[in-house]
């Protein structure tokens, strides 16, 4: 699933969970921002209680320019109880930076975005997570974002190593799913395939 919002795409993950979203009680006026934004989208999230959980979104996220991606990570962690932490996958360019965002190392959403759209993300998430982990590719390291606003061991900025990156063919999903992604994107997601493997790896290995 796909859609466009200020000239910017948005890749959905295609598996989705019907939910019962609204805002939370100090901002019960942005109810209608947050229906227009669920319809933009195409999230499978419902303003109508189904008897289901419902999820009740941040004020500060029911935002135009954070929306897109902010709104689809934090449900997707509160449904599935991972609010420790959000991983990211970033190929970072001069102007624009491919993202891959994941929860329990699961992609939930790919895009392509100007700098100061993924600074405003990535900050405003910080606010609802224990850690923000990310991966950036060493070929634009020079070019991610300063971050200093987010408190001092919250964010955690790993650099990856693109020759390897380039050996890694298919990364955590079918090529089927890759080819949806344009390039930006597949490179981060590549870049965070690989950001995941070392993780895994070293929170797998025994102490020494």
């Amino acid at each position: 699933m796909g859609a466009k919002l200020q000239g910017y795409k948005h890749i959905y993950h295609a598996k989705s969970v019907p939910v019962t979203v609204e805002p939370d009680s100090s901002c019960s006026e942005k109810r209608s921002l947050l229906a227009k934004l669920v319809s933009i989208y195409g999230w499978d999230f419902s303003l109508i209680p189904l008897g289901s959980e419902s999820v009740k979104i941040p004020c500060e996220l029911i935002d135009e320019k954070v929306a897109g991606l902010a709104i689809p990570v934090y449900v997707y962690s509160r449904l599935t109880g991972a609010s420790e932490e959000v991983l990211l996958g970033v190929d970072p360019g001069a102007s624009h930076s491919g993202v891959v965002f994941a929860v329990k190392y699961t992609p939930v959403v790919w895009t392509t975005v100007p700098q100061e759209t993924l600074i405003d993300v990535i900050s405003k998430l910080a606010n609802y997570f224990q850690r923000i982990i990310v991966f950036a590719g060493s070929y634009g390291a020079r070019y991610f974002p300063d971050l200093g606003n987010i408190p001092l061991g919250k964010l955690v900025v790993k650099i990856i190593d693109e020759e390897r990156v380039r050996r890694l063919t298919s990364g955590v999903l079918g090529d089927e799913a890759i080819k949806r992604l344009d390039d930006h994107m597949r490179d981060a997601h590549r870049i965070f395939a690989l950001g995941v493997a070392e993780t895994l790896r070293e929170r797998l290995s025994p102490s020494r």
